[in-house]
């Protein structure tokens, strides 16, 4: 049930709803730390315009350069309990 529940929201929220799955959701309040990671990662923009411009294969390349790239950022951040919760660039198509 857990990985129904992590599709689609944190795991601390997924684990909670697991715990105590006869309990009203609306409401409850959890209180933690959080942190906020902003990286540039320099030279993406002429990167990614130049593989994007070559079509489909180009399209994937840039995802697999894009995930080699934080997969390990994730991978660490799981590693404390954390969330990988977003990704926000200017030049994704």
């Amino acid at each position: 049930m857990l990985s129904i529940w992590q599709s689609y929201v944190p795991y601390h929220v997924a684990c909670d709803l697991v715990l105590y799955p006869h309990a009203d959701p609306v409401g409850r309040e959890q209180r933690f730390e959080a942190v906020a990671l902003f990286a540039d990662v320099s030279g993406f923009t002429a990167i990614s315009e130049a593989l994007v411009a070559t079509g489909k294969s180009g399209a994937e390349e840039l995802t697999t350069i894009f995930n080699a790239y934080f997969e390990p950022v994730i991978d660490l951040i799981q590693s404390y309990g954390g969330t990988a919760s977003g990704w926000f660039s200017a030049t994704l198509p």
